[in-house]
């Protein structure tokens, strides 16, 4: 499913349903009298986009279904689901979906996309938010638009209301830009796996407990484009604050926060929009993308990067920690001249600045004796936290073990 719109300046009060009146009849594959056929009796859906209401949707929306595009129902007799693919109507308001004949009773539940659903229990439907959605220019990637529907007989009219929300980003200038990453500063899960049901008219998404911080993550990524990005999220989020990340076409990243406030909640079938900014390079992407923890210079704009990341054929290391008060790293390699010693509070926040990070430091026949600085956490993963300084040329990721 595709949406296109203009730019919008404001928070707008809901995003448009995917609602669709539904027919459904049955074809058969001719067969001769006497004749054995094994192939399956197809149902074929007939699905209609509710007109834009301007009233309760986005101006100058347009909803159309997209080539590819695809819906899973399931009841009782089908747990697992059964997927129907757009046959005919893509770029259109109507559209053919087609897929094997149901079986059993009803209800009937309807997904979209078909790829979020995994299977029916009760009246419950598991599904499995992403943590990539598309970038997409002045939009919402195709497939990010969690929508669910529920009839009692597949003659019924299907009416797809949408479980998730919305938060859209303006900048400036429009710059040409390639990702944008939202980590929560609080409890939320953003991606992975919850469960939707659908009462009488409005959808409700549980997500599952978080267990990882990969769950609190959810990134927009796709070919350099300008502007406006939205990004689907859960009911709920973002009201304990977040950092969000922009990176433009030649990799230098932007870190922004937000408070935590009632304000910023995501809130279903609407769209939050934050106010429009100036992308300013901050730090370069090859710092955001090190996989493994260490010291870094010139992370800026200016430089090449100076990394001095840990590797297990030329690098030693040691760990102390003083569980609810400090962390303490060493790490360092004889063949390349190096030693840094890191101390940091045990507890690193995302988002949080710290004046009390410690740095001592021998690079070739240089020594630097332990200097405090202040840091700030820019991100964070289950085992480590990426941290700046203040004037954002140094950079530290910290492995988080006790």
């Amino acid at each position: 499913m595709k949406k296109t719109s203009f730019l919008f300046l404001s928070l707008i009060p809901a995003l448009v349903a995917c609602n669709s009146i539904v027919e459904i009849d049955y074809r058969k594959p001719f067969v001769r009298e006497g004749q054995k056929t094994d192939v399956a009796e197809e149902m074929v859906i007939k699905a209609q986009i509710e007109a834009t209401d301007t009233k309760t949707s986005l101006d100058g929306v347009s909803v159309l279904w997209t080539t590819g595009d695809q819906v899973k129902i399931f009841n009782a007799s089908n747990p697992s689901g059964v997927v129907y693919t757009l046959s005919e109507g893509a770029g259109t308001t109507q559209a053919t979906f087609s897929g094997s004949a149901l079986s059993g009773e009803g209800p009937f539940y309807a997904v979209y996309p078909a790829s979020s659903a995994t299977g029916l229990s009760g009246e419950s439907v598991s599904v499995v938010l992403p943590q990539t959605q598309i970038l997409t220019k002045n939009s919402f990637g195709n497939g990010a638009n969690l929508a669910i529907a529920k009839v009692d007989g597949v003659t019924d009219v299907f009416s797809f209301k949408n479980a998730l929300g919305a938060v859209s980003f303006s900048l400036n200038a429009d710059p040409s830009m390639k990702g944008v990453r939202i980590q929560t500063r609080g409890t939320e899960a953003l991606s992975g796996s919850g469960t939707l049901t659908l009462g009488t008219d409005t959808p409700a998404l549980t997500m599952d407990p978080v267990t990882s911080l990969e769950s609190q993550v959810v990134s927009l990524e796709g070919s350099a484009q300008t502007g406006p990005f939205y990004m689907m999220l859960p009911p709920g989020a973002l009201t304990g604050g977040f950092l969000v990340e922009f990176r433009n076409a030649d990799d230098m990243a932007m870190v922004k926060s937000a408070k935590s406030t009632p304000d910023n909640e995501i809130k279903r079938n609407e769209i939050l929009a934050m106010p429009s900014f100036d992308f300013t390079e901050q730090i370069k992407g090859a710092f955001l993308d090190q996989t493994s923890f260490g010291y870094f210079g010139n992370i800026g704009t200016s430089g090449l990067l100076d990394a001095f990341a840990f590797d297990k054929v030329t690098c030693q290391y040691a760990v102390n920690t003083d569980v609810g008060t400090s962390r303490y790293v060493r790490l360092q390699s004889l063949p390349l001249g190096k030693y840094y010693a890191i101390g940091t509070p045990y507890v690193l926040d995302l988002g949080t600045t710290y004046d009390d990070v410690s740095v001592e430091s021998v690079a070739g026949a240089t020594y630097t004796a332990p200097a405090t600085s202040t840091y700030r956490v820019i991100r964070k993963s289950d085992n480590a936290a990426w941290m700046v300084s203040s004037d954002m040329q140094k950079g530290i990721i910290l492995l988080l073990e006790d």
